[in-house]
């Protein structure tokens, strides 16, 4: 029979057929394909779209093609007025795929989805508030019109559908709800609409590469406003006739959302999800019942019995909790060591400083070193050292031998290695001109230097200080918060 927007030439009666597939032809020209019993396919009918043919184009482009241009029946007329049409109120629906070859532009770091199927043609149930069946039809017409494909081109992307449900994305709230856009390459496949996605949001893309990485499918979901009018009628489709009550047009696409899982079930004949989201409304997902099978999740160390369909949202959620808590556990453990470490210098600390309460010494041993370096290099090789180094006399020998070119042999190690050092600064030192200061201090000269030998009364206040804070730290810390 034939449909609004579409001239028809039917060659063989639909009903022997197991199924229909419709194929495209040409521009404007597809054909519904039907296979018999027996595995054979042959064609059922010829479809032209009628914005670009009249009825006499089309049978012309039968006689060409060496066919009956008698078969040729004209698009069907509207059955009620436009003004009828316009007063049929505008309703939100949702026509759900999936996103699949995905990959990350190097450039940029956005994700590209290369192909995602975001709408399809067919005979959809919905189950009313009272119990009864709702079949809305999707019809090519429509769903692969001009205006429905352009409004699907660079359109919104979104992280899940914006709440509460049947939210528009506008320009006021759009910064709130987009994560990216559709490309201009959305076109009609078969009975789908295709097209690519670009996803420029961080987060988002953090949880599509893991939800990927897990091995799990993401959703998308077109979230488009149509109106629909009663009508009957009976849609051959890939599955053979399917009767409908209502006819969906006026298709406008408003935003395409990324989806953990896609609104509705997955609709077993065009492997398509879709779902009615009106108030009074919800989608019949399918004539089977859902399956109350029940596993067994641990949850540490205890068995609980859940719902398999709810089994890995709810292992998902665990996982998340478990990296969180790991990662509080990490944080607690650098806190301890930290304080560990500045307990074991504060106690060393004590200790030395009972056994050498002269840190003047110390002190003027630093300056005499200090004094020596300055006089082959200049002062912004000293700043490059660390003051507050345990090694800082090692450090700044080592930076004044860097600065002067003077190699260190390769073979040296250990206290050979820091003697070599030192006869090589000590001759800098000399050649400099400077007899009064042949040898640096006999603390240094011997390489007897303990662990805070270079510690200064106010380097001892400093480490009690960092000790105290790091208690103060670990203390105070917010479990909460970090997990």
């Amino acid at each position: 029979m034939p449909f609004r927007g579409e001239h028809v030439a039917r060659l063989n009666e639909p009903g022997k057929y197991e199924k229909l597939v419709r194929v495209n032809r040409e521009k404007g020209v597809s054909f519904l394909i039907g296979t018999l019993p027996d595995g054979t396919t042959e064609r059922q009918s010829i479809r032209f779209d009628s914005d670009r043919f009249t009825v006499s184009t089309a049978k012309e482009w039968m006689r060409e093609h060496d066919l009956d241009p008698s078969l040729v029946e004209a698009a069907k007329k509207e059955e009620r007025a436009d003004s009828e049409d316009e007063d049929c109120p505008e309703e939100f629906r949702f026509d759900s795929g999936t996103a699949s070859k995905f990959r990350v532009e190097p450039g940029t770091g956005f994700g590209h989805f290369d192909h995602a199927s975001l709408s399809t043609v067919g005979v959809y149930k919905y189950k009313r508030a009272d119990g009864t069946i709702r079949r809305e039809f999707r019809p090519p017409t429509e769903v692969q019109s001009k205006r429905f494909i352009k409004s699907l081109q660079n359109c919104v992307v979104t992280r899940e559908h914006p709440y509460p449900r049947g939210t528009a994305v506008n320009r006021k709230n759009y910064k709130r709800f987009a994560i990216g856009s559709t490309g201009t390459d959305a076109h009609a496949s078969g009975y789908r609409i295709d097209s690519s996605l670009v996803i420029r949001d961080e987060k988002s893309l953090t949880e599509i590469a893991e939800r990927l990485d897990s091995g799990l499918p993401v959703g998308c979901s077109v979230g488009y406003k149509c109106k629909t009018r009663k009508q009957s009628g009976v849609w051959q489709g890939p599955n053979g006739a399917e009767t409908y009550d209502y006819v969906q047009f006026g298709h406008v696409a408003n935003h395409v959302a990324i989806t953990s899982r896609p609104r509705g079930g997955l609709d077993k004949q065009h492997g398509t999800v879709l779902h009615l989201d009106s108030l009074e409304a919800e989608q019949l997902e399918t004539e089977e019942k859902p399956t109350m099978e029940n596993v067994e999740i641990d949850i540490g160390g205890l068995k609980i019995s859940v719902l398999a369909a709810h089994a890995p949202l709810l292992q998902d959620t665990l996982s998340k909790l478990d990296s969180k808590g790991a990662e509080s556990a990490k944080t607690i453990g650098t806190l301890e060591a930290k304080v560990s470490e500045l307990t074991e210098a504060n106690e060393k600390l004590t200790t030395d400083s009972e056994e050498k309460p002269n840190l003047g010494e110390l002190l003027a041993a630093r300056q005499k070193l200090t004094g020596d370096a300055l006089k082959i290099v200049k002062q912004e090789t000293l700043d490059k050292v660390d003051s507050a180094a345990d090694d800082y006399d090692a450090q700044l020998i080592g930076a004044c031998l860097d600065a002067k070119g003077v190699k260190i042999p390769e073979h040296l190690e250990g206290d050979a290695r820091g003697y070599y050092m030192q006869a090589r600064f000590d001759s800098l030192v000399e050649n400099a001109g400077d007899d009064a200061h042949k040898k640096l201090s006999s603390i240094v000269a011997g390489g007897v230097r303990s662990h805070t030998s270079n510690r200064t009364d106010s380097d001892a206040s400093d480490i009690q200080e960092r000790f105290r804070k790091a208690q103060e730290a670990r203390d105070n810390f917010d479990f909460g918060a970090s997990a």
